[in-house]
């Protein structure tokens, strides 16, 4: 019994200390594992970098066309004005006046004329309404007081 005594302490070392090293081999290089979340983060910031760029770019196009269409349809409204005051008449204002004096919907006087049905809509209200006619009704051509 006294020679287990002896020897029980350094058995218990060793496997404690083989424990510790099994643990340690287990655990493998922390600083690896966090190396490697670093660098996930880094790629995520950069792909979000590069996601803001792109939207900034999709941003100041969708500015310009909004500011071309802004353009084009204040060109719309001020030659809807000049027909209604009875100045220079426009192809396109006579088109649609034409068409809704004849109680054709606004979308068929929009496709008919290749014009968005927004657009359609003001021309026809401005027309009706510059020449002291009624609103434009739900179907977009004047309705008449029976």
């Amino acid at each position: 019994m006294s020679e287990l005594a002896t020897w029980i302490g350094p058995v218990l070392d060793v496997a404690v200390m083989a424990l510790l090293g099994a643990a340690l081999w287990r655990l493998g290089d922390p600083s690896a594992a966090w190396r490697a979340r670093e660098e996930g983060l880094r790629e995520a910031v950069r792909a979000l970098q590069t996601l803001i760029g792109d939207a900034e770019r999709q941003a100041r196009v969708l500015d310009e066309r909004l500011a071309a269409h802004a353009r084009a349809l204040r060109v719309l409204v001020e030659a809807a004005h000049t027909d209604a005051d009875g100045g220079d008449t426009t192809a396109l204002g006579e088109r649609v006046r034409v068409l809704a004096a004849r109680a054709v919907p606004v979308e068929e006087i929009a496709r008919r004329l290749d014009v968005p049905v927004a657009e359609a809509r003001v021309l026809v209200a401005l027309g009706e309404t510059g020449r002291g006619g009624a609103a434009p009704g739900k179907n977009g051509a004047a309705e008449s007081a029976a």
